[in-house]
């Protein structure tokens, strides 16, 4: 990609399996802020990949199934989006590397930045294990969020279609617009106490959701937070919950 292109547009190049005329390496340059949803989604021979630093956000999809062998993450950084590098090999979050959020899949991600922790199940934090931050792998079952964390950043669990059950930790205070969203395995949430923001669409699509206990002091659009969960029927509201 030539120097002075400052964005990728969405589908940009996705979709070939072309042997001959398929992208095998691709160096996208500093000037390059954005790079759009599934912009090069499938480019079956797509095995090296150079981000320069500059680089803001990807977008969901943007090389997803493209078997990329190592990707280095720029520090500059600021959003990657739902399956960005899913089917790479290695994905690499340099030192100095302090922001992210969102849902990104890799079966090897390598963190050299001492900014961040991830678990036994792939769900990483910030350092002191206070926010919820993103997902790198698939989550089956029930995930514990574990106490003394106070937030869940935006996007951090969507799309996590295999996740039944998510017990949340008192501590919490903050979930942040589409958290959960498209999380079509959970039948039930108990929010607790200490919570006092929930974003918008944070439960959207959640098909399956058939009830919500949500207690604390906090002002909510139920339609909103639950946004197209066609199978919810209870949602319980504590005393100090004000629908808007």
């Amino acid at each position: 990609i030539q120097d002075g292109v400052e964005e990728i547009g969405n589908g940009a190049f996705s979709l070939c399996d072309d042997a001959e005329n398929g992208i095998t390496e691709l160096k996208i340059p500093a000037s390059v802020k954005k790079i759009g949803v599934i912009a090069f989604y499938k480019q079956a021979y797509l095995t090296t990949l150079i981000l320069e630093d500059g680089i803001e956000e990807i977008g969901a999809n943007a090389f997803s199934w493209c078997p990329l062998k190592e990707v280095i993450i720029p520090s500059s950084i600021k959003e990657i989006g739902v399956d960005a590098f899913k089917k790479t090999e290695k994905l690499v979050l340099p030192s100095g590397f302090k922001s992210l959020t969102g849902r990104f899949f890799s079966p090897n991600v390598t963190i050299q930045s001492d900014e961040f922790y991830i678990d036994e199940f792939g769900v990483g934090y910030n350092k002191d294990k206070t926010q919820l931050l993103f997902t790198t792998k698939q989550i089956e079952g029930a995930y514990t969020i574990p106490e003394g964390v106070i937030s869940i950043a935006e996007c951090a669990f969507e799309s996590q279609s295999e996740m039944t059950e998510v017990i949340f930790p008192m501590s919490l205070e903050t979930i942040e617009w589409w958290s959960f969203a498209f999380c079509a395995g959970l039948k039930e949430i108990v929010l607790p106490s200490n919570i006092n923001s929930i974003g918008d669409s944070a439960f959207r699509d959640c098909t399956n959701l058939t009830k919500a206990t949500i207690s604390g002091q906090i002002s909510i659009d139920i339609n909103d937070v639950f946004f197209r969960c066609e199978n919810l029927q209870t949602v319980k509201l504590g005393e100090k919950i004000y629908q808007r």
